[in-house]
């Protein structure tokens, strides 16, 4: 009987024992459990939190660099602009001085074309007057040659018809010349005019009596008469 109560009592002891060791084993369990959950919690934390401030590193980093590029783009924008700037007002400048040199140039060679103008015009009015007065030479000397051959071969009774009739023709053959010699001073005056108006415009200055010899080419315009044409031959 005693032995049985050993043997149970020392049984229930085992038990117990178990059932302590499989607890305390549990609880060592859930604790150790416990303990890597915090631990790997508190490693997730830090990496987290590491991210976080990479994140925000990387973030400023960024927007310092593009702040930077803005502010460095602007300045290259600035300094394009003011060298473009720059550049237009050199050329716009020398531009302006050649205009003005150039325009001076012109206003001194358009003064000494004025200035040789009338020589000019009275050599070609000159020389015109020469051509017009050899031509009526030869013409009249060819008349006066005609007229001597046409009073040889005809008789005294017709000669009288014979005169007036080369007289008039004569006369309508100076007519044509003078009207070509008026034609000719009268292109010459108008190809003077055109070039002159083409020139460019001089400073107004304070009128001036037209000179005498404008005054006398410009009677030229006026048609003459073929009696004035034999007193022209005759100077």
């Amino acid at each position: 009987m005693q032995a049985e109560e050993e043997a149970s009592l020392l049984r229930r002891q085992r038990q117990y024992y178990e059932l302590q060791c499989r607890q305390y084993k549990r609880k060592m369990l859930l604790a150790r459990h416990n303990l890597e959950q915090d631990l790997l919690r508190e490693d997730l934390n830090k990496k987290q939190t590491q991210k976080d401030l990479e994140c925000a590193m990387l973030l400023r980093h960024h927007e310092s660099t593009q702040e930077l590029e803005f502010r460095q783009l602007g300045s290259v924008q600035r300094t394009r602009a003011d060298l473009i700037r720059t550049q237009h007002q050199t050329e716009l400048t020398n531009q302006m001085e050649y205009n003005k040199r150039r325009e001076q140039e012109l206003r001194q060679k358009h003064t000494v074309e004025v200035r040789q103008q009338p020589k000019s015009l009275k050599s070609k009015e000159l020389q015109i007057k020469r051509q017009f007065q050899e031509t009526c030479k030869i013409q009249t000397r060819q008349y006066k040659a005609l007229r001597n051959h046409l009073l040889e071969s005809t008789p005294k009774s017709d000669h009288k018809a014979v005169l007036k009739r080369l007289k008039e023709e004569q006369t309508r053959k100076l007519a044509i010349l003078a009207e070509q010699y008026d034609h000719s001073i009268n292109d010459m005056l108008s190809t003077q005019a055109v070039s002159k108006a083409r020139k460019p415009r001089a400073p107004a200055a304070p009128s001036a009596p037209e000179p005498q010899h404008n005054r006398r080419t410009n009677k030229l315009l006026i048609r003459r008469s073929p009696t004035k044409i034999f007193c022209m031959l005759s100077t």
